[in-house]
């Protein structure tokens, strides 16, 4: 029998500037009339409906950490709690430090490798970086039973 493993809860936050595929079809409407396409193409080809992205200069890390923080709060968790916050967004603001490292500051933790004093220490993780050794390492983990409450954050950017 496998680890008892599930998903406690899971938090959105969603990037306000909404393009539709209506409306960029509405934008090349004369060329694609001219050309005798139909409406409807980009979704049914694409099955993509609309698109997100967040005004600039906004903070990818923040919106990471609201959606973890909306994450705690259904769970009934504090960021204390959690044994791993992983950050598999696709988007990063930076080169150095890591995503993951400003979304455990937003959240009040600081990473596990700074060794700072008060807050809560939570090791970091960017899947996005280090793909493979972490769905190993996630695989052997499950296979060996161990259980860890992880802060998996997902995010897209601009």
């Amino acid at each position: 029998m496998g680890p008892d493993l599930h998903l406690a809860a899971f938090g959105v936050e969603m990037a306000p500037c909404v393009v539709s595929s209506s409306d960029i079809e509405d934008l090349m409407g004369s060329a694609w009339n001219q050309l005798g396409i139909p409406r409807g193409q980009i979704e049914q080809l694409t099955g993509v409906r609309e698109r997100r992205w967040w005004e600039e200069g906004t903070s990818i890390s923040e919106m990471a950490a609201k959606a973890c923080r909306k994450a705690l709060d259904r769970a009934g968790m504090s960021i204390q709690s959690v044994d791993r916050l992983i950050y598999t967004g696709v988007c990063r603001e930076g080169f150095e430090p890591a995503t993951a490292c400003a979304v455990a500051h937003h959240l009040g933790a600081e990473h596990a490798s700074t060794g700072a004093g008060p807050p809560p220490r939570v090791p970091v993780t960017n899947l996005r970086d280090v793909q493979a050794g972490v769905l190993g390492r996630a695989g052997t983990s499950i296979e060996h039973g161990e259980r860890e409450r992880k802060a998996n954050i997902r995010g897209r950017g601009r």
